[in-house]
């Protein structure tokens, strides 16, 4: 759903307790983050990549990023959604009634990834946990949209990384909300869990952890849309419930 910027900033009608509660956390861009993060195979923003239904890198790259044979540097884009991501979360709970207050959280390995081996090891970097008045829980994923049309849904590989949050933490749903700079409107949309289409996902992953010292097969023909149908056809989302 998108959502218009002056709706978002001006109604009066929008609440949000200021109020942050401590849990046990690694803080994104600490270097205990980073080195945790290291020991990983995956974390969730790559696991598109890995499991080859990534349009921006593809299965043989992720590989390379992996075993360190190629580097990746933050670029302007990164950066400018990190710089951000506080003032799309304020309004995130600005705009959606159920919530009560957003709590920030670093890292969290997903045991239910763990292999025998050291590197079969995963986790996620989670942008937000959000506590609703009625006390649930979900996750959080911010994006920020810089160039080309503006999004008016999630994408597959954002709706992926998400279910790697909802994997990692337990969740059974978890919040998209994208900033589309051009136009200055925002997209808000909730993933449930889908069993189905993470037993997929974690298939093809345990698959990608089997490569260490030679990259993965390159994709058979029709493979990735076949992967990708299935995982439209199995991925749920809902409305967000926002403020009138």
């Amino acid at each position: 759903m998108a959502v218009d910027n002056a709706m978002a900033v001006d109604n009066k009608n929008m609440k949000r307790k200021e109020r942050l509660i401590d849990c046990p956390t690694l803080v994104q861009g600490s270097e205990t983050w980073l080195r945790t993060r290291e020991k990983m195979n995956g974390t969730g923003s790559r696991y598109a990549a890995m499991i080859g239904v990534d349009s921006d890198c593809s299965r043989g790259r992720a590989w390379r990023i992996v075993q360190k044979k190629e580097k990746v540097e933050p670029n302007w884009m990164m950066w400018f959604g990190n710089w951000h991501e506080d003032d799309v979360a304020d309004v995130y709970a600005r705009l959606v009634p159920e919530v009560d207050h957003l709590e920030e959280y670093g890292f969290k390995e997903d045991e239910s990834l763990r292999g025998e081996k050291p590197h079969e090891r995963h986790g996620a970097s989670i942008d937000r946990i959000v506590v609703n008045k009625d006390g649930t829980r979900r996750a959080l994923e911010i994006k920020c949209r810089l160039t080309g049309a503006p999004r008016v849904e999630t994408p597959l590989k954002h709706a992926i990384q998400m279910m790697g949050h909802m994997s990692a933490y337990g969740f059974t749903s978890c919040d998209y909300i994208c900033w589309n700079t051009e136009d200055d409107t925002y997209v808000v949309e909730r993933l449930e869990w889908s069993q189905k289409a993470w037993d997929l996902i974690a298939e093809r992953i345990r698959f990608f952890d089997q490569f260490v010292d030679k990259p993965p097969p390159r994709m058979k023909r029709g493979e990735k849309d076949e992967v990708v149908a299935y995982l439209n056809k199995h991925l749920v989302y809902s409305s967000v419930p926002l403020y009138e």
